[in-house]
Formats: C-alpha cells, sequence, structure tokens
C-alpha cells in the first residue's frame, strides 16, 4: 500500500491502548463513570449556589394594588347564599320516592 498516509497507525481493534492505559494504569470503566457523575454533581452545585442567591436578592416583592374594597357585609351575604343552596340541593327529594 503505498501511499502518502502509510505513516498512520489508526487503532482500529477492540484491544488497541487507550491514552490512560499508556500511561501504566489500568482505568475501570465503572470508576471513570463514578468520577464523572461526581464532577459533574460539583460543577451543578457550583453554578447552582450562586444563581440562586443572585435570583433571590435582585427579586423584591411588588406592592399591592389594592383599586376597590367591599364591606364585610358582601362576603357574609355570599357565604350564606353558597350554604342555603348546598343545603337546599341536599334536601331537595328524589324522583325514585315510589321505587322505596
Amino acid at each position: 500500500m503505498a501511499g502518502p498516509h502509510r505513516d498512520i497507525a489508526v487503532p482500529s481493534a477492540p484491544d488497541a491502548e487507550l491514552p490512560h492505559e499508556r500511561a501504566g494504569r489500568r482505568g475501570s470503566p465503572l470508576l471513570d463513570r463514578l468520577v464523572c457523575r461526581a464532577l459533574l454533581a460539583w460543577c451543578t452545585l457550583v453554578a447552582a449556589v450562586p444563581a440562586t442567591a443572585l435570583a433571590q436578592a435582585l427579586a423584591t416583592p411588588r406592592e399591592p394594588r389594592v383599586s376597590r374594597t367591599y364591606p364585610v357585609f358582601v362576603g357574609y351575604l355570599f357565604m350564606f347564599l353558597m350554604i342555603a343552596i348546598i343545603i337546599g340541593i341536599s334536601l331537595m327529594p328524589s324522583k325514585r320516592a315510589h321505587q322505596d
């Protein structure tokens, strides 16, 4: 095979050496995944804490805007009306009285 790229060695076999294996350390896929997840969790916490603090510092509650106030008796009248409707519907006789 004569060509301009004949000196390049491409590891294509499944048993080819990986960079961390060349250094003399045999890596465990499980350990690599755990380290990766721990690093990801740590980076997430490092990024989330300042963002939360900044959001809480910038958030100020709005002033309530009350445009109109109603007298107390309007609320009591509405409550009495709802209770009367509920009791009236509950005491209404059913249409199946002749079957009892």
